[in-house]
């Protein structure tokens, strides 16, 4: 568990791409840090969880940050941290998803910086063939895309007007980012409201990043969880739980 490892994390974090921070002396220093927030989902964090361990490559951590879960998440996780040391997490009181994200990016070892949410799974190969994608495009800051929806309604509420829906291939899922961290703290990370926080922070890295979508269809996007927020039409009273979708830009 994290709780005492955070202080440390804030005095050596460094933004920068070339920055080095090794935690623990017994930990392989990874490329990517995966950040989940979760919230009441001990019955779907094995999916997800297990989804990482079956990854084709090993240069990965996996950050969890509990928001106040009063379910038994905390006993899994404990499982699951003592089974790949890889694996941190840190429990916190509920303060719902932009504060969960950005405290996971806090104490995150990777260049690179992408994302779960905890009712979704990803494919074996979701991060090798990013990685070999971004090793051969250096000059990317930042890609999205690449995603298998299942279960559920393809149509989705609109970020910038609620009462509409629209149909998840004109969306940004905010699950299918990856970005540099130090271009994530150059952002300044995550800002509120929870619902569209995802929206947010792609239109202001537009203007300032390297973006390209990719079609690597290996994230898997479940929308067959009633408590996720699209499912909850932007119902912003809703604990962490999801990371949603907005509509792409053209």
């Amino acid at each position: 568990m994290l709780q005492d490892k955070e202080h440390r994390a804030r005095q050596t974090a460094q933004p920068g791409r070339t920055s080095i921070r090794i935690m623990d002396s017994h930990r392989i220093q990874p490329v990517v840090s995966i950040l989940l927030a979760t919230y009441n989902r001990a019955h779907l964090l094995p999916r997800a969880l297990d989804s990482v361990l079956k990854q084709t490559v090993d240069t990965w951590e996996l950050v969890i940050i509990d928001d106040g879960s009063c379910d038994d998440s905390r006993s899994l996780l404990k499982k699951y941290e003592t089974r790949d040391k890889r694996i941190r997490w840190l429990y916190q009181d509920n303060r719902g998803l932009v504060v969960a994200r950005n405290r996971a990016a806090r104490l995150a070892s990777g260049r690179w910086l992408t994302f779960l949410d905890s009712d979704d799974e990803y494919l074996p190969n979701h991060l090798q063939v990013r990685l070999d994608y971004l090793n051969s495009h250096p000059h990317i800051d930042m890609l999205h895309g690449g995603f298998i929806v299942v279960g559920g309604d393809p149509f989705v509420p609109d970020i910038r007007d609620p009462g509409r829906l629209i149909h998840l291939s004109e969306c940004v899922v905010g699950g299918t980012f990856f970005i540099r961290k130090d271009a994530f703290f150059a952002l300044g990370g995550f800002r509120p409201p929870d619902f569209g926080c995802d929206h947010e922070l792609f239109l202001r890295a537009s203007r300032i990043l390297s973006i390209e979508k990719v079609a690597f269809s290996t994230y898997v996007y479940h929308r067959d969880s009633q408590d996720s927020m699209c499912n909850l039409k932007g119902d912003t009273s809703a604990p962490a739980k999801d990371g949603g979708i907005s509509r792409e830009q053209t």
